[in-house]
């Protein structure tokens, strides 16, 4: 996949997760598409998706079980008009083994 029109922050590698910023975070299939790149060289992750404007952030991470499809989780943060608060719960409930 080319990387055109998006590019990682890797201040976040350390932590297990990727800040992507892109104009098309918006996009589920984009989203969809850099996910399966990553998976490549980290099978468990956080990728936090930002828009170009930094309004919109996109929290996903992927639910992985032995012989069960992935099931996508993700929690639009909006940090201009919301409190940090349901962003750290939902946080909390992610686990990587």
């Amino acid at each position: 996949m080319s990387s055109k029109g998006w590019r990682k922050s890797e201040e976040c590698r350390s932590f297990g997760a990727i800040r992507m910023v892109t104009a098309d975070c918006l996009i589920t299939e984009t989203r969809r598409r850099i996910e399966k790149q990553v998976t490549k060289s980290a099978y468990e992750h956080l990728i936090i998706f930002v828009d170009g404007s930094r309004a919109v952030q996109i929290w996903q991470w992927v639910a992985r079980e032995p012989g069960q499809p992935a099931k996508y989780r993700e929690y639009a943060y909006h940090p201009r008009d919301q409190a940090g608060e349901s962003l750290v719960q939902k946080l909390q409930t992610i686990y990587f083994p």
